[in-house]
């Protein structure tokens, strides 16, 4: 009788890990960005008042939503390398904001105390971290969410507060939180998530400090 092994040999997992990436990539995110371009040209078409351009924008939402859930998982099974960069909070707080679609957009107050004090972490894989953590909870329910951003004793902070944020085990929720801590580690920072409050902290950057 053969017996299965009990541990999961690294280099095929990792080769899977690599093939289930490709997959990905050219399976479903290259169509879902060809569909993304054909909606967003179908949609300067229409004349202002035209009744289907509110149809079209909520499917094109959801169209970018599922871009985006795409992307959570292709970051979960293949971590990008970190290119860090002396970055401003208002330059992180507002490319995380303006990537929402704009029912979502439409529904975050921020709050940002000295935003022009710098963090020298990967700016892009921050903003996309903050705006994953909007986008799930600002897609559960209609309520409004709060992104808050300050500087305390050296570091930064940028805490989202959405009372119906949930993550349920095996859920994208689950997985966007779950990229958010890894990345926050990797880049020397905090992730904590408590009911109703998700906050990442980072050290801010000192005179002259341009790079990890």
């Amino acid at each position: 009788m053969h017996t299965q092994r009990s541990a999961i040999d690294p280099t095929r997992s990792n080769e899977a890990t690599q093939h289930l990436h490709l997959a990905l990539v050219g399976g479903l995110r290259t169509p879902l960005a060809a569909l993304r371009a054909s909606m967003e040209a179908l949609a300067h078409r229409f004349e202002e008042r035209d009744p289907r351009i509110p149809h079209v924008a909520a499917s094109l939402a959801q169209v970018v939503i599922l871009q985006h859930n795409l992307q959570s998982i292709l970051d979960a099974t293949h971590p990008t390398a970190l290119r860090p960069l002396s970055c401003t909070l208002h330059e992180i707080v507002s490319s995380a904001v303006s990537a929402l679609v704009p029912d979502h957009r439409s529904r975050v107050l921020v709050a940002v105390e000295d935003g022009d004090a710098r963090i020298v972490v990967d700016g892009p894989l921050v903003s996309r971290s903050l705006m994953r953590i909007l986008e799930c909870g600002l897609d559960s329910c209609s309520d409004a969410a709060l992104l808050r951003v300050r500087t305390s004793a050296g570091r930064a902070s940028f805490t989202v507060l959405h009372s119906r944020f949930e993550a349920p085990e095996g859920s994208i929720e689950e997985l966007v939180t779950r990229v958010a801590d890894r990345d926050a580690e990797r880049m020397r920072g905090t992730f904590e998530m408590r009911a109703g409050v998700l906050e990442f902290v980072f050290a801010l950057a000192v005179a002259g400090e341009e790079a990890a």
